[in-house]
């Protein structure tokens, strides 16, 4: 066919009419009646402009009409007439589909992943002992505390070195005391250490000297929750004295600040300390001991004074129903090693507050 006789099938394909399958393969293949159809499809479009400007009817507005099935409408538009080719809107369709599937993905695996690790140790006759590490702050990359465990106590700590993909290398330090309460911090970095990889989901057993095997297990979170060590109302109980994330304020400056770790004193007779660097020791406890200064106790705060100095410790929740708390600074007190960050721990007062139990560090 020649583009003489192919003309007027040009005019019919811009009139929205089919064609001959001759007329429709010659046109798709000649250059100079691909040029004519445009000319008609611009020319066309400009008659109706100008036709629109001297028109003294409104035209109505196009709106979208709403129809009950949703999907119907996708298919129905997908297959009436339209402005591109039902091939080119079911490849855009297949690429909608395809990308909010792959969003979907993206946003389950983030939330099943996050960047904190809640790894839990376990041993026998003992409630989980939770341990958060972040893989992106450092401040929170380690965890260590002590818990007391068949009548003796258990120093731990997990520390993250290193990530690759989805594992996580990790230094464990463990030691086990039969004899009860012992000093914690000034014996940590003489404990031995294994290293280990881990991934989320496994159980990474660890053979403490004394004890027997604790089990480490993990998985992933998306923050640093903050930790008691029980199951506690925000109300504390009778006799019951809790710190949680305290913040210490030397007038109005803040001056120490133990976000994320916490301590329980769950009789009367308990003690609560709290190590800041460059403020020293501050031992607290419901009950008058040797050295210390009466604090008021008013909700999640604590006000005292030393040597005419006022100090506030706040904290997360409710500290205790007691009116009064007493305070005893250390400020000379300095930990050995490299664990020299801040702490908080819980002790019984037979031990003076030299010794812990179910401790933090940060």
């Amino acid at each position: 066919m020649k583009c003489d006789s192919a003309a007027e099938y040009v005019s019919a394909l811009c009139d929205g009419e089919r064609i001959p399958r001759e007329a429709a393969e010659h046109i798709g293949t000649c250059d100079q009646c691909k040029t004519r159809m445009q000319d008609y499809l611009e020319m066309g479009a400009e008659l109706r402009r100008v036709a629109s400007l001297e028109s003294p009817i409104e035209a109505k507005p196009r709106v979208w009409v709403k129809q009950q099935d949703f999907r119907t409408i996708w298919w129905q538009k997908g297959w009436q007439k339209m402005a591109i080719p039902r091939l080119v809107f079911a490849m855009l369709l297949a690429a909608v589909v395809g990308l909010g599937s792959s969003l979907a993905i993206v946003k389950v695996k983030a939330h099943e992943d996050g960047t904190v690790m809640m790894f839990k140790l376990t041993a026998p006759g003992v409630d989980p002992i939770p341990c958060p590490v972040s893989t992106v702050d450092s401040k929170y990359n380690l965890c260590s505390g002590v818990a007391s465990i068949n009548g003796g106590s258990l120093i731990y700590e997990v520390k993250l070195l290193s990530t690759e993909r989805n594992r996580l290398a990790l230094r464990v330090r463990t030691k086990f005391s039969a004899s009860g309460p012992t000093s914690t911090f000034n014996e940590r970095d003489a404990m031995p250490q294994k290293q280990y990889w881990f991934e989320s989901g496994q159980t990474l057993p660890v053979d403490v000297s004394g004890l027997g095997v604790i089990n480490i297990k993990g998985e992933w979170t998306d923050h640093i929750p903050t930790l008691l060590t029980d199951n506690h109302d925000l109300d504390p109980e009778a006799g019951e004295f809790r710190m949680v994330s305290p913040l210490l304020l030397k007038g109005k400056e803040v001056v120490g600040d133990m976000q994320g770790g916490s301590a329980i004193g769950d009789k009367p007779e308990d003690e609560i300390f709290i190590y800041f660097p460059g403020q020293g020791r501050f031992d607290l406890s419901l009950l008058p001991m040797n050295g210390a200064t009466r604090g008021e106790a008013k909700l999640n705060r604590v006000t005292f004074k030393i040597n005419e100095e006022s100090y506030t410790l706040l904290t997360g929740t409710p500290i205790t129903r007691n009116p009064e708390v007493w305070v005893r600074p250390q400020a000379d007190y300095k930990p050995k090693g490299e664990s020299a960050g801040a702490f908080i721990g819980a002790s019984d007062r037979s031990h003076d507050g030299s010794d812990a139990v179910n401790s933090q560090v940060r």
